[in-house]
């Protein structure tokens, strides 16, 4: 059986995240990110969690759309 793993067990506890890392050198805001892949479960908890974390967040199921949707950004 496999070791449970807890989130918390890949957070840095020192990093800044979230409204205290907006306005640091380095901090990552308001990206606009494409996320493919074909579980709507996984897909879902993505899309919110970098809504949540302030980027926007583009959802496909499979490769050919996301090629589609670069391609129409392009």
């Amino acid at each position: 059986m496999a070791p449970q793993v807890e989130p918390a067990d890949f957070q840095d506890e020192d990093a800044p995240h979230g409204a205290e890392a907006r306005g640091r050198p380095g901090a990552l805001e308001g990206l606009s990110l494409l996320v493919v892949e074909d579980d709507e479960a996984i897909a879902t908890g993505l899309s919110l969690n970098l809504r949540l974390a302030g980027h926007q967040a583009t959802v496909v199921g499979d490769g050919e759309s996301a090629l589609e949707v670069i391609g129409s950004r392009e």
